[in-house]
């Protein structure tokens, strides 16, 4: 259940956070893919979990976008 919980979660912080210091999201979604397989070994994790962690990296995507909008950075 807390797989899931972090696999929902994680993945739209790691995305509006790092969009935040980088300014790019294409290195947000680098950061983000190295946390999820290093950290939260996703790739060990049953084909529900990636699908959600999937899904929410997409959000992730979207709510990162909006913050380039409101602060586009340097």
């Amino acid at each position: 259940m807390m797989d899931v919980f972090l696999a929902l979660v994680l993945p739209i912080l790691l995305m509006v956070g790092v969009t935040r210091v980088t300014f790019h999201l294409l290195g947000a979604t680098i950061v983000s893919f190295m946390v999820l397989f290093a950290w939260f070994r996703l790739h060990e994790k049953p084909w529900y979990v990636i699908a959600i962690a999937l899904i929410s990296l997409l959000a992730g995507w979207h709510f990162g976008k909006r913050v380039l909008k409101k602060k586009p950075g340097m």
